[in-house]
């Protein structure tokens, strides 16, 4: 824009990216006259942790829903002295892998394309999906849903109080942020079975595990679907997967696994040749791996010895892991 750069704009013109109307509202907020005696002596950061939120969401959102935070609405391109003086930026709608740390809570109810005060840091009151209402958890985080935050053993707010009254959804007080869990922030799960599991020849046959040395976000059930590690949303972004098998000893053929994802294709696998050992041949695996929320993996394993052959349990084997990296 050339010449005053604070001029309204008309309807219908916009700046880089900006309708006229968000525009104009911001204008409009910036130019209500300070109270008496008060001057302009400084850029207008009343408090580090409240800012001016764009709802550019899609809807209205109401008073303590949760936003994404997207671009600055005003950046030193389009102009520099309003970028000094104001804290504002577009507030969007959820989504967990680009907002997990990035998200605010509204202060004030807001329509769609209306401009109002939300907290990126500090303490805030809002609604809590709660995970298990009897013993709810000490910290939260966000999910696709914008009118909560949801419980749990760590994340980026910290839950300083909560109602306690035993419902799934609940009020709730938290400070903004909150990196370090009460315990550790490390996530993850090792399985094992203790029975010996039949592998037929030339057949990819799904590993079951009935033993959880640990598992620190319920990846897996050692009944229900036990072959699966279920990585739920909100655990990481990025993770290693390991493990090991040991088949029965036979030289005939090969020696196989792979990772299949949701019972269909597959995110890794590894053949070896069988060896002439006593102790049989082992297939060990370990590697990194992104963007599995959501989803369940299982070990599957393939021989070719001619006959059916064991995948043979031992202290450390089978083992099937899985940890988080963020």
């Amino acid at each position: 824009m050339g010449g005053d750069q604070h001029k309204k704009l008309r309807t219908g013109q916009r700046l880089p990216g900006l309708p006229a109307k968000p525009w104009n509202n911001f204008l409009a907020k910036a130019a209500q006259p300070l109270p008496i005696g008060r001057t302009i002596a400084a850029p207008h950061f009343r408090s580090a942790g409240i800012i001016d939120i764009l709802n550019n969401t899609g809807s209205t959102r109401a008073q303590f829903n949760i936003v994404g935070l997207g671009d600055p609405m005003v950046t030193p391109a389009t102009n520099v002295d309003e970028w000094r003086n104001h804290l504002t930026f577009e507030g969007v709608a959820l989504v967990e892998a680009d907002h997990a740390n990035k998200f605010a809570i509204l202060l004030e109810p807001l329509q769609e394309g209306s401009i109002g005060k939300a907290v990126v840091s500090g303490v805030v009151q809002c609604r809590m999906e709660v995970t298990t209402p009897v013993t709810p958890k000490d910290f939260a985080k966000i999910t696709t849903n914008m009118s909560r935050l949801q419980d749990a053993t760590s994340g980026p707010a910290r839950i300083l109080w909560i109602e306690g009254n035993g419902q799934s959804e609940q009020w709730a007080t938290v400070r903004l942020p909150e990196t370090v869990s009460a315990a550790s922030t490390f996530s993850g799960a090792l399985l094992h079975h203790n029975i010996d599991q039949s592998i037929n020849d030339s057949t990819w046959t799904t590993l079951a595990f009935n033993a959880e040395p640990y598992d620190t976000d319920s990846y897996h059930d050692n009944s229900t679907n036990n072959s699966r590690l279920t990585i739920a949303s909100g655990l990481g972004l990025k993770f290693n997967i390991f493990g090991n098998v040991l088949f029965n000893g036979n030289s005939t053929g090969i020696r196989a696994i792979r990772i299949a994802i949701d019972g269909g294709g597959q995110i890794y696998a590894k053949t070896v040749p069988a060896v002439v050992s006593p102790n049989g041949t082992t297939v060990d695996f370990f590697f990194g791996t992104v963007s599995i929320a959501n989803h369940y993996i299982e070990l599957q394993v393939l021989q070719t010895s001619g006959g059916a052959l064991n995948v043979i349990t031992g202290n450390n084997t089978p083992q099937f892991g899985i940890e988080t990296l963020d």
